[in-house]
C-alpha cells in the first residue's frame, strides 16, 4: 500500500512537471515509476499519453499493451489506443477502440473529437460531423473542436456554418494556425477576399509558410487588386518551389495586371515551361498586347496546334476569343472549361420555382460591371427606358464602386439595386433566389470578377447570357444567349450550348443619350492637319501580325494617310514603331494615343476618316462608339460571335458595303474607300444623325427586348423544376482570368 501511495505521489509530481512545461523531467519520473512498478496502470496510461503528444503512436501502444486485460476495460485505455491507431492511419482499428471508449463514457470529448477525425479519414463525413457537433455541445469553448467542425463543414461545402465555426476557433485561440488556414480557405472559396487575405497573413505570422498558402494568399491579394503585395507573396512561392507551375502562372497574371509586361513575359515563359494550366493563351495575349511579333508567331503556332489537337486548359475562355476563329473549337474549349470544377464541389441544386400571381415580369441583371464600364455604357439606356408597368427590374451588383459616378447614377435609375458583391456564395445564392426572379440575365459570362459558380446553382427559371461575353458559355446552367440574324444566324446554332434568342434587328443595346464631348482638333492629338486618318481603338491584344501587315499594306497604297492607334504600354510603343520602320513607313505616319474619359474619346473619334476593325475578335462597344460618333467603320466578318458584332451593327445601319469576308477584301475595300474620299463623305453623311438609325433607337430596342423576354417568360411552364447540368470552372491553383 505504501508503494502504491508513493507511486501516486510520484505520478502527481509528473503532472506538476508537465504543467510547468518540464517535459523531460516528467519523462524521467515516469521511467523511475515504471522501473519500480512495471505494471502500474496509471503510469503506463500517462506514458502512453505523453508518447501520443510527441506523435509516437507505436511507443504509446507498447505502453498500453502492457496493461492487463482487466485494467483495459475503461474509456481512457480505449481512447488512447484508438488515438494511437488513428495516428498510424489504421483508421478501422482506431474507430473500434474510440467507439468502445464512447460506450464506456459517452461524454468523453477527446474521444468524440478523435472519433470524428477517424470517421472523416474513412470518408464518413456525416457521422464525423455528428461527433464534432456533440463534442461542441458538451464543451463549446474548445478551439480545436470548433476548428475540426469548421474543417469538415468546409469539406462538405456548408460554407456559411463552416465560416462561423472557423471564426469562433480563431477567436477562442488566435494562435491556432490550422484554424486560420481553414478560415482563409473557406473565405476564399466564397469570394470573401478581404477576410481570406487577413486569415492567410495570420497563418503566415504563426509560422505556416507552405506553397499552397502562399499561392492562395497571392490570388486573394490579386482579387483585391493589391498587386504589389500579391507579387511579393507569389514571388516567395516561386522561391519556395521554383518548379511548381501554379505560382509562376499567378505571378505572371499579377505582373500583367500591375503593368509590368517585361516581368510578366518572363514569368509566363517559365510557367509554360512547367506546363501550367491556362497559360498558353494568356502568354499569347500579352505578346500581342506589346506587339512582340517575334514571340507571338511561334506562340500562336503552339496555341493553334494545341487547339486543333483538342488539348484543353490552353486558355481562359475570354482570352481565347482573340486567337481562335473556329466556333466549334471555342464551344469545345468552353464546355471543357465548365467541366473542370469537380462534380462534388457543389451541391446538386434542385430548385422548385413556383408561379407568382403577378402581371409584371421580374427581371434581374447580374454583373460586376455596373458602373464605368463598356457593358453599363451600352445598357444604361435600356435600364432607363424599361417599362415599369410590365417589368420589375433588379440590379445585382457584384462590385461596389463608391467613387464611380455612373454606378451612383444607376443606383437611382434601377427600381431595385442590390449591392451584394461582398457576400459569400451561399448567402448570395439565397439572396438572389429570395427575389423570386422570373428571368436572370448574366452580363458577365466568363469575364473577370464573374460569379459563375452561383449562376450554375440555378437562380431563376430562365437564365440568359448577354453582352459581357461574346461567345457560348458552354454550360453553367445558361439557357439562352441573345443574338440577332447576323451575329448568331440560326445555322450557327450547333456552335452554341445555349438556345439562341434572336432579336430582330441588332443584338447590341445602346444608349442614345450618351454624351459626346466638345469638338477637338487634330493638332491636339498629334495628328497631321492633312491626309486621311485610319484609326483603331480596340484593346491592343486584338492586334496580330496578320492584321498589322494588312494595315501596313493599306498605308502603302494610301500615301497621304496615317495610322492612329490606342497604345497601352511603353514596350508596345517601342515595338510598334520598330515594326513601322521595318515596313518602310515614315515614323510620323504612326500616331499613338492613350485612354481618355469616355465623352472626350467619342469626340476624338470624329477626327478619324475610317475606323479599322480587328479580327478574329472584332469591336463591340468600340464599334458602336465609332458609329455613334458618325465615323465610318470597316470590318472583317468571321464565324464567331466575337467576329460578327461589328457586322451586325453595320448591317443594322444599312452599311453592308463595309462588311468584308476575307483579308484580301478587307484590304482592297479599305484602299478603295481611301482612294475615293467622296465615298467616305457619303457614309459620314449617312451617319450624321445616328440616333435615327436602328441600333441607336434605345426606346424601340428596349420595347423589342422586353417583348422578347416577356414572350419567353409566358411560354414557360407554370411550375418548373430545374437542376444544374454542368458545374462552372474553378481552379485556385491557377487563376485562369
Amino acid at each position: 500500500m505504501d508503494q502504491h501511495r508513493n507511486n501516486l505521489q510520484l505520478l502527481h509530481e509528473v503532472h506538476q512537471a508537465l504543467q510547468q512545461g518540464h517535459t523531460h523531467r516528467a519523462e524521467q519520473k515516469i521511467q523511475n515509476i515504471l522501473k519500480k512498478a512495471p505494471g502500474f496502470t496509471p503510469a503506463l496510461m500517462q506514458a502512453a499519453l505523453m508518447a501520443l503528444q510527441k506523435n509516437q503512436p507505436e511507443r504509446a501502444r507498447t505502453f498500453l499493451n502492457r496493461i492487463t486485460a482487466s485494467e483495459r476495460q475503461c474509456a481512457d485505455w480505449s481512447y488512447l489506443m484508438g488515438t494511437a491507431f488513428h495516428l498510424q492511419n489504421r483508421h478501422a482499428e482506431a474507430l473500434t477502440h474510440l467507439r468502445t471508449a464512447l460506450r464506456f463514457q459517452p461524454d468523453l470529448v477527446p474521444a468524440l473529437n478523435n472519433c470524428g477525425a477517424t470517421l472523416r479519414a474513412l470518408g464518413k463525413s456525416e457521422e464525423a460531423l455528428q461527433c464534432y457537433d456533440r463534442a461542441w455541445m458538451l464543451q463549446p469553448g474548445l478551439a480545436e473542436i470548433a476548428m475540426n467542425r469548421g474543417q469538415i463543414l468546409l469539406e462538405r461545402r456548408q460554407y456559411d456554418t463552416a465560416l462561423t465555426a472557423l471564426r469562433e476557433a480563431t477567436r477562442l485561440n488566435p494562435n491556432l494556425a490550422q484554424a486560420w488556414q481553414n478560415l482563409a480557405q473557406a473565405a476564399h472559396d466564397q469570394h470573401l477576399y478581404e477576410e481570406a487575405s487577413s486569415a492567410y497573413q495570420h497563418a503566415l505570422d504563426l509560422g505556416v509558410c507552405t506553397l499552397p498558402l502562399l499561392n492562395d494568399y497571392g490570388l486573394a491579394l490579386r482579387a483585391l487588386k493589391r498587386f504589389d503585395q500579391a507579387r511579393i507573396i507569389l514571388g516567395k512561392a516561386t522561391e519556395l518551389d521554383p518548379n511548381s507551375p501554379a505560382p509562376w502562372s499567378n505571378l505572371a497574371l499579377t505582373l500583367q495586371d500591375s503593368n509590368d509586361p517585361d516581368a510578366a513575359l518572363t514569368a509566363f515563359a517559365r510557367a509554360q515551361q512547367l506546363a501550367a494550366d491556362y497559360v498558353d493563351g494568356h502568354y499569347l495575349n500579352l505578346l500581342a498586347s506589346v506587339a512582340d511579333w517575334d514571340g507571338f508567331i511561334p506562340q500562336n503556332e503552339r496555341v493553334q496546334r494545341r487547339l486543333l489537337q483538342g488539348d484543353l486548359k490552353i486558355s481562359a475562355p475570354f482570352t481565347l476569343l482573340a486567337h481562335c476563329a473556329n466556333p466549334r473549337i471555342l464551344l469545345e474549349q468552353n464546355r471543357a472549361y465548365c467541366r473542370t470544377f469537380p462534380k462534388d464541389d457543389h451541391i446538386a441544386f434542385e430548385v422548385d420555382f413556383k408561379p407568382r400571381d403577378t402581371h409584371r415580369l421580374r427581371l434581374g441583371y447580374l454583373s460586376s460591371d455596373l458602373g464605368e464600364h463598356a457593358v453599363s455604357a451600352l445598357m444604361s439606356g435600356v435600364w432607363r427606358e424599361h417599362d415599369r408597368e410590365r417589368i420589375e427590374v433588379h440590379a445585382i451588383s457584384l462590385h461596389h464602386r463608391p467613387d464611380d459616378s455612373l454606378q451612383q447614377q444607376l443606383r437611382q435609375q434601377f427600381e431595385f439595386f442590390h449591392d451584394w458583391g461582398t457576400q459569400d456564395d451561399h448567402c448570395l445564392t439565397e439572396q438572389i433566389r429570395s427575389l423570386q426572379l422570373d428571368i436572370l440575365i448574366d452580363l458577365n459570362g466568363h469575364t473577370k470578377n464573374a460569379r459563375t459558380t452561383i449562376v450554375a446553382r440555378r437562380l431563376a427559371p430562365i437564365q440568359i447570357q448577354y453582352l459581357g461575353y461574346p461567345a457560348s458559355m458552354g454550360g453553367a446552367a445558361i439557357d439562352y444567349i441573345i443574338g440577332d440574324p447576323v451575329v448568331t444566324p440560326l445555322q450557327h446554332a450547333p456552335h452554341y450550348h445555349e438556345k439562341i434568342l434572336q432579336l430582330p434587328v441588332c443584338f447590341q443595346a445602346n444608349d442614345d443619350c450618351r454624351p459626346i464631348g466638345p469638338p477637338t482638333q487634330r493638332r491636339e492629338h498629334g495628328l497631321p492637319e492633312q491626309g486621311l486618318v485610319l484609326a483603331c481603338f480596340c484593346n491592343s491584344y486584338k492586334i496580330t501580325p496578320t492584321l498589322w501587315q494588312a494595315w501596313c499594306q493599306i498605308l502603302h497604297n494610301v500615301p497621304e494617310s496615317c495610322l492612329w492607334l490606342l497604345c497601352e504600354s511603353p514596350r508596345q510603343a517601342i515595338n510598334l514603331r520598330h515594326h513601322f520602320a521595318a515596313a518602310q513607313l515614315a515614323e510620323d505616319r504612326l500616331v499613338l494615343a492613350d485612354r481618355k474619359p469616355y465623352a472626350d474619346h467619342l469626340a476624338r473619334l470624329r477626327l478619324a476618316d475610317l475606323i479599322l476593325d480587328t479580327f478574329p475578335f472584332g469591336g463591340g462597344t468600340t464599334s458602336s462608339d465609332a458609329l455613334w460618333a458618325g465615323t465610318p467603320l470597316l470590318t472583317l466578318q468571321g464565324d464567331t460571335y466575337a467576329g460578327r458584332m461589328s457586322a451586325s451593327l453595320l448591317h443594322a445601319c444599312g452599311l453592308d458595303a463595309l462588311i468584308t469576308e476575307s483579308i484580301d477584301a478587307y484590304i482592297s475595300t479599305a484602299i478603295q474607300l481611301c482612294q475615293n474620299p467622296q465615298s467616305l463623305t457619303a457614309i459620314r453623311q449617312h451617319l450624321k444623325n445616328p440616333g435615327q438609325l436602328p441600333p441607336f433607337q434605345t426606346q424601340t430596342f428596349t420595347r423589342t427586348f422586353e417583348q422578347t423576354l416577356i414572350a419567353l417568360w409566358q411560354n414557360q411552364l407554370p411550375t418548373q423544376k430545374l437542376c444544374t447540368d454542368e458545374q462552372p470552372p474553378h481552379n485556385r491553383s491557377v487563376s485562369p482570368q
